[in-house]
């Protein structure tokens, strides 16, 4: 009876796992646009019912070149959280590749295209720093926004430097132009010591912004 026990349990322990290792990718998002100036991350779970050996995430671009490439440790894990950042080095298309082997070397690769995308270029002509306003007169607002996949909307908004309390709001629906010139001339019924931030979003939803500081006396 002891030797037909101890035979059993080595028959169990030689057991093979038949099935692939499971794998998924919560990020990034299918299709997700981030900015070029950002980092992106790519994270899932992965899990086995034995042992996972080997982790591969692989980040290429349009052109199929290898723009990211790490094995992060997962040697003996049932189960794991994974995690790594990518920053793009340009704007374009990405594609994510996760790999993850288990010990008997059954495999399963999944793939998430994302693309990296340049915030809106802003030029603000007027007003100039410290620039000085009567009260109850207007505030000339000049400058160019563009985006090559379209502009969103432009807005201004005026706030008090020491209590950050908002004076003055204005929003230029742009509904997609790719470039907007502006010359806005905005009342100031304020007085005090203010920023005024100008800020182009884009059809991502990526904003630059530009902040001038004025006087209204």
């Amino acid at each position: 009876m002891a030797t037909a026990v101890l035979v059993l349990l080595g028959v169990h322990a030689c057991k093979k796992d038949n099935q692939a290792p499971r794998l998924t990718i919560e990020r990034p998002f299918t299709n997700q646009a981030i900015s070029a100036s950002d980092s992106v991350q790519i994270s899932g779970t992965i899990s086995d019912d034995k042992d996972l050996h080997e982790l591969y995430i692989t980040v290429t671009n349009a052109q199929g070149d290898t723009a990211m490439h790490k094995a992060p440790y997962v040697h003996g894990f049932v189960t794991h959280n994974y995690s790594v950042y990518f920053a793009p080095a340009d704007t374009g298309t990405y594609t994510a590749t996760v790999t993850i082997i288990d010990h008997d070397l059954d495999y399963t690769q999944q793939s998430v295209t994302f693309s990296a995308h340049n915030a809106p270029s802003l030029s603000l002509a007027l007003p100039i720093d410290s620039q000085a306003v009567p009260v109850n007169s207007s505030m000339q607002v000049r400058g160019t926004a563009s985006d090559d996949k379209g502009l969103l909307y432009i807005s201004m908004v005026s706030t008090r430097v020491r209590s950050g309390d908002t004076v003055n709001n204005h929003t230029l629906i742009l509904n997609n132009a790719t470039s907007y010139s502006f010359d806005e001339f905005l009342t100031q019924t304020d007085t005090g010591v203010l920023n005024i931030t100008v800020t182009a979003v884009n059809h991502y939803s990526f904003p630059t912004s530009k902040t001038i500081r004025y006087i209204v006396y």
